[in-house]
């Protein structure tokens, strides 16, 4: 059953260094383009506690690793789609935030038996074919994602990825949550 997240309720996505672009230190718009774009639900989870998910499920050093997260309501997420006309469509696009209440999914990131330390007590998988309730590949919390979500609806553009992409880098409005260990790996914008 598909249930939306609350209008009120804050998003975050992953950012890793491949979505900057280190000569300019912009915030590239792929972190946002394509369809079922994976987002995941504060309610749920803290960036704390997300933070080892994220880096269990998306690092791979030295090339990529996750240094930000950046959030956004989901009313203002879909307010940003409507106010935005793709200038070859002239048409706003459609997004909602879908709950994933399980996302141990055929899709979710598999990990080798070998990597259990234990048995899999989730009730969704007692198959124990995806994420491991204990996985080596993170302490605390599981790395399965709780609190993941989905964006849903029409493709998010490039063009409307840069709008949401500037939305989160406005000054002044804290949207980008910077991992304070991994400050250094942020690029910084050439100064005027």
């Amino acid at each position: 059953m598909v249930r939306p997240c609350a209008p009120d309720e804050i998003i975050v996505r992953a950012i890793h260094t491949e979505h900057y672009d280190a000569t300019t230190g912009i915030l590239r718009p792929k972190v946002f383009e394509g369809r079922d774009v994976s987002v995941s639900r504060l309610q749920i989870l803290t960036i704390e506690e997300l933070f080892p998910i994220f880096t269990a499920d998306i690092d791979a050093p030295p090339e990529r690793i996750i240094i930000q997260v950046g959030s956004i309501t989901v009313q203002e997420l879909a307010s940003l789609a409507n106010a935005y006309k793709n200038p070859e469509t002239k048409q706003s696009a459609k997004l909602n935030v879908i709950q994933d209440p399980c996302p141990v999914q055929k899709e979710y990131k598999q990990h080798p038996t070998s990597s259990f330390e234990g048995v899999c007590i989730c009730p969704y998988n007692s198959n124990q074919e995806h994420c491991p309730e204990h996985s080596s590949k993170a302490n605390a919390p599981c790395p399965r994602n709780y609190a993941h979500a989905e964006i849903r609806g029409d493709k998010i553009s490039k063009g409307l990825a840069n709008v949401i992409v500037k939305y989160l880098e406005e000054d002044g409005k804290n949207r980008l949550y910077t991992y304070p260990e991994r400050q250094e790996s942020v690029p910084m914008k050439p100064s005027l």
